[in-house]
C-alpha cells in the first residue's frame, strides 16, 4: 500500500509542467500558478506570499555577495546573473526535479524581489520556501541584509 501511494504521489508531483514563462523576464506579480509549489515577495495570497530582502549597506557589493552565496548553496546552478537579476535552478538530489529560483534588484532602494517555483508537479512540501527562508538566514548571518 505504501509503495503505491509513493508511486502515485511521484507521479502527481512531476504531471504537469508550467506554461507560465519563468526565467523569461523580471518578476511580477503575476509569475505564481494557482498550485502551491511557488513562493514570490510579489504575490499577493498568503500561500504564496514570502518577504524579499533588503540590502544594507553597499547594494552593489552585496548584491555580488548574494549571487555568491546562492551559488554556493546545494544543488544550485546558476544559469543568467547580471547587475540586477539573478537566476539559479536547484536540482533535487534523487529525481533531479527543477526549481527555478530568482531574484530582482532595485538598485534605488536595495529591495530584493524573490521568485522560487518548482518547474514541475503540483505541490513542492514547500521546499522553495524553506529555501528562501534558508537564504535569508545565510545572508543575516553574512549581515548582507536587513530585516523588512
Amino acid at each position: 500500500m505504501a509503495a503505491v501511494l509513493m508511486t502515485l504521489l511521484m507521479v502527481g508531483c512531476a504531471a504537469a509542467q508550467h506554461e507560465d514563462g519563468v526565467g523569461s523576464r523580471p518578476i511580477n506579480p503575476e509569475s505564481c500558478p494557482e498550485s502551491p509549489n511557488c513562493v514570490s515577495a510579489e504575490a499577493e495570497d498568503y500561500r504564496h506570499k514570502i518577504d524579499g530582502f533588503r540590502l544594507k549597506g553597499d547594494f552593489g557589493k552585496n548584491w555580488l555577495e548574494i549571487r555568491r552565496v546562492v551559488g554556493a548553496l546545494p544543488e544550485s546552478t546558476i544559469d543568467k546573473a547580471d547587475e540586477i537579476y539573478l537566476r539559479a535552478t536547484f536540482r533535487s538530489r534523487v529525481f533531479r526535479f527543477a526549481d527555478i529560483f530568482e531574484c530582482f534588484l532595485n538598485p534605488s532602494t536595495g529591495m530584493v524581489s524573490i521568485r522560487s517555483a518548482a518547474q514541475s508537479g503540483y505541490w513542492d512540501f514547500r521546499v522553495n520556501r524553506r529555501r528562501v527562508e534558508r537564504l535569508r538566514r545565510a545572508l543575516q548571518a553574512e549581515d548582507l541584509i536587513g530585516h523588512l
